[in-house]
Order: C-alpha cells, then structure tokens, then sequence
C-alpha cells in the first residue's frame, strides 16, 4: 500500500519536515518503512531481483530518484542534481494533506480557469469554480452510494 501513495509521502518528507533532502536520504526513508521488510522477505512480489543486500539497495535507489523525479515533473519539489528541496505547491499538499497531483494539475489549470472566468456571466463563474474543484483527485476516494452511480451518471 505505501508504493500507491510513495510519491505523496515522500513529498511530505521533503516539504514538511525536511527528512528527505538527496536520493540516499530517500533510500534511508525507505529502510524504516514496511515496504523495505516486505521487499526483503518477498522481493518479486516488488519486482525486484533478489533479496541480497545489494540488489534491495540498488532497487531502493532507483525507486528513490523515480519518485523524486517525478515528484520534480510535478512541480512540487526541485530536484538539482542528487539534492532535493522543498517547493510551493509540495508544502501546500503535505501541509493539506492534498494528492501532490492535485496541486500540480491546479497550477496548470488555473490560467485557463482564470481567462474563462473574466468573461463568464456569474451562473457560469460558480459553474467553472465547482469544475474546478470537483476536479481534485482527493474526490476520487468518496464512496457512491448504492445505486447513486446511476443517478449520477445521467
């Protein structure tokens, strides 16, 4: 469960308390974690060769610098080399507790938000403000109802 939100807690880690500040401070995270004693018992479940101790570090270190890579794509780090600092939006969704995606994908969406709002009547404002916000990942994990999926989908 830790590998489908790594890239949310990582970016907590860089942002928030500053534990993670290279690629070897992330593979050191992840030694603490359940992830490392699971990948140890049960390497190929993780996709990774073996369980010796220096296949588990090279696989740590790849899984590191992919995810702080991408958390750099994202926007919500800066990567510079092997070092790792905080940015906006990463401190923004660590501190809110938002999907890192949620608030990379806003800060590309915002400008064209901001260019339909200026000419829309007000119905059309609040129509494009709650698109908006209903766009956020974090409401990909709300329940439906029995039976609303219907409802909702006409």
């Amino acid at each position: 469960r830790l590998l489908s939100s790594l890239h949310n807690f990582v970016c907590a880690e860089v942002c928030l308390t500053g534990r993670i500040k290279s690629t070897q401070d992330g593979v050191e995270w992840l030694k603490w974690t359940y992830l490392y004693r699971r990948l140890r018992r049960n390497p190929s479940f993780y996709e990774c060769d073996a369980s010796d101790d220096k296949t588990i570090q090279v696989f740590l270190e790849t899984l590191s610098r992919k995810v702080l890579v991408e958390l750099d794509e994202a926007g919500v780090v800066e990567v510079d080399g092997d070092e790792v600092s905080s940015a906006t939006l990463g401190s923004v969704a660590a501190y809110y507790y938002l999907d890192y995606r949620t608030t990379s994908e806003a800060s590309i969406n915002v400008d064209d938000f901001e260019a339909e709002v200026l000419d829309a009547t007000q119905r059309r404002r609040e129509a494009l403000a709650v698109a908006f916000l209903c766009a956020a990942r974090e409401f990909d994990e709300l329940p439906v109802r029995h039976n609303e999926d219907i409802e909702n989908s006409e």
